[in-house]
């Protein structure tokens, strides 16, 4: 059994991907998006800590039990919703269901927690790190670490950048033929962009979640702690535009991520 001290650190990797075909095992600078992440998860996870790597993809799994060394099982063997652990690290096999462009991420939450309960497997947190954030510097995974080790304290954390030029208090809604700004900045309509309040969006990069909170069916709470990222860390590739921004920057700007010390798991 893992202690309810422990936390597990969740990689969603479906193949599928309307936006950017077989996105989260494109390269960046020469390693699958996916695998990037692994090494970041590995930097996390203490000794009691275990990660797990959730796909519906063969392609993901071949990849996967290259890089760590473990003798690849036949992806037709392996049942839907089969956990196969090996030390800390455990691979899911995912349904359908759970594949979809529909499905959220929280359900897959909620079904790991079902299936890792029956093997007693219990965590009192649960860290998820979306591939599709590709860059994570050793400056940022320290402070995630700390606090991944104080999770106890609060229920969720989230990352976040801040918002420059596209300001909600620059947005509206539509109403008719008429366009309405948002209630919460009427205020600063007319306001300077130097004078507008400080705003930031969930960038996707680091998700820590309570385990009261995936077992109700929430990926963050009301008001989550918050870590601030700047570009190019926050970049998140949802298109094939942010695919080849990703490509396109120059290896100093991303110097600090660890894939780019070690090349463990090149493919």
């Amino acid at each position: 059994m893992v202690s309810m001290d422990s936390s597990i650190i969740v990689i969603p990797a479906r193949g599928g991907s309307k936006g950017v075909k077989a996105k989260n095992r494109r390269l960046i600078n020469g390693t699958p998006m996916f695998l990037r992440t692994l090494n970041h998860a590995e930097i996390l996870a203490s000794s009691s800590d275990l990660i797990c790597l959730s796909s519906d993809d063969p392609e993901i799994w071949e990849l996967f039990t290259k890089s760590i060394g473990w003798n690849p099982k036949n992806w037709n063997d392996i049942k839907v919703n089969q956990i196969i652990r090996s030390k800390n690290i455990i691979f899911h096999k995912r349904d359908f269901e759970l594949s979809d462009d529909k499905s959220l991420v929280i359900s897959l939450l909620q079904k790991l927690r079902e299936l890792l309960s029956k093997e007693q497997l219990f965590f009192k947190t649960w860290c998820l790190l979306q591939p599709t954030s590709p860059f994570r510097s050793h400056f940022e995974l320290e402070i995630v670490k700390r606090n991944l080790k104080e999770s106890g304290t609060f229920n969720s954390l989230v990352s976040v950048t801040k918002i420059d030029d596209v300001h909600p208090a620059r947005m509206y809604s539509a109403i008719g033929e008429k366009l309405v700004p948002l209630p919460v900045f009427e205020q600063y309509y007319y306001a300077r962009r130097q004078d507008l309040p400080a705003v930031y969006i969930r960038d996707g990069g680091y998700y820590l979640i309570g385990d009261s909170l995936v077992k109700s069916g929430f990926q963050y709470s009301h008001s989550p702690r918050f870590i601030e990222r700047k570009w190019p860390w926050s970049m998140n590739i949802d298109t094939v535009q942010d695919f080849n921004e990703a490509t396109n920057l120059s290896p100093t700007l991303f110097a600090d991520d660890p894939n780019e010390k070690s090349a463990k798991h090149e493919s």
